[in-house]
């Protein structure tokens, strides 16, 4: 019986194991999102430092599942990137539109470094050069 409980307190010692991966998996998440605005809906967003910080954690010693987690919030961020450049084509067009063509071009400026590393870039640099027409 001596072996029995040894395999039970090895379950239990795994099973928090895993519960303090998850926690501190959520915890990473929960830092990014509100370090880099990600969830802001006023252009402040900073995908390019969220997704270089993804990538740190995916270079570390992170668990395969937590890897594929980490690789979904990747995805994400682009997803939302993409939604801002669409959004910053939009305002920077209607900028330009309506005779504030330098202004239009110095918004879109400034957001170069938030598009940066991330899968849009090429799509910011197109809302770029059109606006610089």
């Amino acid at each position: 019986d001596l072996g029995k409980q040894i395999e039970i307190l090895q379950k239990v010692i795994d099973t928090s194991v895993q519960m303090k991966k998850r926690e501190s998996f959520q915890v990473r998440r929960q830092e990014i999102t509100e370090k880099h605005k990600l969830a802001a809906k006023d252009g402040s967003a900073h995908y390019s430092n969220a997704i270089r910080e993804w990538k740190d954690f995916l270079a570390g010693s992170a668990s395969s599942d937590e890897k594929t987690k980490a690789q979904g919030e990747l995805n994400n961020i682009n997803v939302r990137a993409k939604e801002a450049v669409n959004t910053l084509r939009t305002r920077s067009t209607n900028l330009k539109d309506s005779g504030k063509k330098d202004d239009a071009v110095e918004m879109v400026k400034k957001d170069r470094t938030r598009f940066e590393l991330t899968d849009v870039y090429s799509e910011y640099e197109k809302v770029l050069a059109e606006i610089q027409k």
